[in-house]
């Protein structure tokens, strides 16, 4: 039968969210759908199918079940999305994590240089403070907007730099905030920009579509597929180091003055540190 999620990982993009839902689909009582990020209350297009197609990823899910998507925590477009989701979800369990605003911003542009769909030096590419790069970082203006709406008993903010560290509790912290019995911790980690490869345009045009098979195919195809489709490590090395370049002044104070704010939504705990 059709329903809706109990738990939704908001993002950050690049802050492990993968690795948390894959590592809660090992836990006893959680059924996880086939489709990990919907995308349902940022993208427009998706939306427009309506709750019940929304709501038919989940049918056969016994027990817990959610999502994790992780464009619901741009700044840029947060309001837009937790208005949505508080129409269609409001009781649900939010997850948010949050990493080294810095760090997150790198590992991002590592992310869309190897799908070529960067191709600026990282300094000039975080230059301006609308770009996703920025906005994605932005964790006290998202966690004000969804304030606004969900109760904070709702939302869970957890650093991602905790999430392998016993001492400080997080995974079980993360368990409680669903109501789930306590587990072992998974000890996989996902690692999404380094298992896919370099994308070339034409790969990159297949895989925005969907039109990339999800199932095992003959290992003939898949080497042949490998060398039309994909990229040597290095063809994108200079833009890849360019990563570790300084940033403008203003972008530092930018990334401060959230964590600021971040810190008074949410207490010291939550606070992930600047690194330049």
């Amino acid at each position: 039968m059709p329903r809706l999620p109990d738990f939704v990982i908001i993002g950050a993009m690049k802050a492990g969210t993968t690795t948390v839902f894959e590592r809660l689909g090992q836990v006893p009582g959680v059924t996880l759908p086939v489709t990990k990020e919907p995308h349902f209350f940022s993208n427009d297009k998706v939306w427009n199918r309506g709750v019940e197609w929304y709501m038919s990823l989940f049918e056969g899910c016994a027990g817990v079940t959610g999502e994790a998507s992780a464009s619901y925590s741009d700044a840029a477009t947060v309001d837009l999305v937790v208005d949505r989701m508080w129409r269609v979800l409001p009781e649900t369990r939010i997850l948010f994590a949050v990493r080294d605003p810095m760090a997150r911003m790198r590992s991002h542009y590592h992310h869309e240089v190897l799908r070529t769909r960067e191709t600026r030096p990282f300094s000039v590419a975080v230059a301006d403070p609308s770009t996703s790069f920025v906005t994605r970082s932005l964790y006290g203006a998202t966690l004000a907007a969804y304030l606004q709406r969900f109760d904070p008993g709702q939302i869970l903010v957890y650093r991602l730099e905790d999430l392998d560290d016993p001492g400080t509790g997080t995974w079980q912290r993360i368990l409680d905030h669903l109501a789930l019995e306590s587990a072992p911790m998974p000890t996989d980690r996902r690692n999404e920009s380094a298992v896919r490869p370099q994308y070339t345009p034409a790969l990159l045009w297949l895989w925005e579509r969907n039109l990339l098979p999800t199932r095992p195919v003959p290992a003939s195809l898949r080497r042949l597929g490998k060398r039309m489709l994909t990229r040597h490590s290095d063809a994108r090395s200079d833009l890849l180091a360019s990563a570790e370049s300084p940033v403008p002044r203003e972008l530092i104070d930018l990334l401060q003055s959230d964590q600021e704010r971040l810190a008074r939504l949410w207490g010291g705990s939550s606070v992930v540190s600047y690194e330049q």
